[in-house]
């Protein structure tokens, strides 16, 4: 058997078994004296076995930086002995890079079996806990409800915008919170909700968060993800967990230890940043989903007579508007806001002195304060009996509805009919009975009355 000098690429020497001639005094080729070279310590001159005869095929070398060698970092696994590629590490990225910001750090982690995509449940419990949040401080800073809170996905709360008199950005802090929830998501990755789920947003290329112009547009995006709701499921189903607005603005959603954390958001100041947002979530949902107190609804009414004709046998006596809303108040956890819900209908009176209603028309004017918006309805009484029933016919359309009670007229109409002018609106009553014009009757109808 012939070994060649070297030693061969592992750098350990099995042992040379004895020749059968070799004399007993004689020294043992790999004993011999200490002066004479070793023949891996030859002189620089003469060529080293490895490189005697280039025609000869190399041995393979060893180690992450061999030639050839498509690993950018020393703690990536190389082929096996058989060729095969060991398995990624667990943990998919690891965060402390000599050049964190290198295109060999992006493409290694856009190549080394790529990173872990969050869950889509932990997703929605995210969502959840941010909107916690968000409706808390509206709750807190706003004095009536109910007002809609924004929410961290567009185009999944209310469609309507606010319920009361008010809205989200009426309050300073209220937008403050939607700010401080933008600018983390851009530049940690993370929103409260996100860090107490262990998860972050970042750029499915290398890793990084996504910065602010990607989170606000990407934030837009989602307006694809809310028809039919389909792109918010999207991630239960789709490889890579990605929502329409992910797939749209190349982002992926990750466990925070594959993420590539900025340096300023490490150690102890990350922890302390999780345990603020883990206390702010739970208070926040405890508030929300606690008791809640509610006061009773009622009606606003606004009414006047016609001077002269109280107690008289005239063709009218005067009017009302009644809208119909609910106030009250609401207490959650000690804390009271005015309650106030939308209108449920305006219900119009032309009141008469008489016995059945005059056969003529009954017309009803509004408008805003200052004059803008004027319109007209009215309701032709056709004929009338004593025993309560009476033709009518409506030319004020949209009247929902139209009836006489005694020798009133009653006609009813939609809240929506008068949204357009105002928390507060003029009113006007007037008839044509018999060709005796009556009126005119004024008031000041409110949907909000303090």
């Amino acid at each position: 058997m012939t070994t060649a000098g070297g030693g061969g690429a592992t750098g350990g020497r099995p042992p040379t078994p004895a020749r059968a001639d070799a004399h007993p005094d004689e020294p043992h080729p790999d004993e011999a004296h200490p002066d004479e070279a070793h023949p891996d310590e030859a002189h620089p001159d003469e060529a080293h076995p490895d490189e005697a005869h280039p025609d000869q095929p190399r041995a393979p070398a060893a180690g992450p930086h061999a030639p050839g060698s498509d690993r950018a970092t020393d703690d990536v696994p190389g082929p096996d002995r058989d060729g095969s590629r060991a398995a990624p590490p667990a943990t998919g990225v690891a965060i402390a890079w000599p050049d964190a910001d290198g295109p060999e750090a992006r493409l290694r982690w856009a190549r080394e079996g790529g990173p872990r995509y969050a869950s889509w449940g932990s997703r929605v419990v995210a969502h959840l806990l941010d909107t916690a949040v968000l409706g808390a401080v509206t709750y807190l800073t706003l004095p009536v409800q109910p007002v809609a809170a924004p929410t961290p996905a567009p185009f999944f709360g209310p469609a309507d915008g606010t319920a009361g008199p008010a809205g989200w950005t009426d309050s300073p802090w209220v937008v403050l919170t939607v700010a401080v929830l933008a600018l983390m998501q851009a530049y940690v990755g993370s929103t409260p909700g996100k860090l107490v789920l262990g998860i972050a947003v970042v750029r499915d290329s290398d890793g990084r968060p996504v910065g602010l112009g990607r989170t606000v547009v990407r934030w837009f995006a989602h307006l694809l993800d809310a028809i039919v709701y389909v792109g918010y499921l999207r991630p239960a189903w789709h490889p890579e967990r990605r929502t329409f607005a992910d797939s749209l603005l190349s982002t992926v959603v990750v466990p925070r230890a594959d993420a590539r954390t900025p340096g300023w958001w490490t150690g102890g100041r990350a922890r302390a940043g999780v345990a603020a947002a883990a206390v702010g979530c739970v208070a926040a949902a405890v508030f929300q989903l606690g008791p809640a107190t509610f006061s009773s609804s009622g009606t606003w009414t606004s009414d006047c007579m016609v001077p002269g004709t109280a107690g008289s046998a005239g063709p009218a006596a005067g009017g009302s508007v009644v809208v119909e809303h609910g106030a009250g108040s609401v207490v959650r956890w000690g804390v009271t806001r005015r309650q106030v819900e939308r209108d449920g209908w305006v219900e119009v009176r032309w009141e008469r002195t008489g016995a059945v209603a005059a056969p003529g028309a009954y017309r009803l004017e509004v408008a805003r304060p200052d004059g803008t918006g004027a319109r007209t309805f009215q309701v032709d009484v056709l004929a009338a009996a004593a025993d309560g029933s009476a033709e009518l016919e409506n030319r004020g359309a949209p009247i929902e509805d139209f009836w006489v009670e005694d020798a009133s007229v009653v006609a009813r109409f939609s809240p929506t009919t008068f949204e357009d002018l105002g928390d507060a609106w003029e009113w006007t009553l007037t008839s044509d009975a018999g060709g005796v014009v009556t009126g005119p009757c004024r008031g000041t109808a409110e949907r909000w009355p303090a």
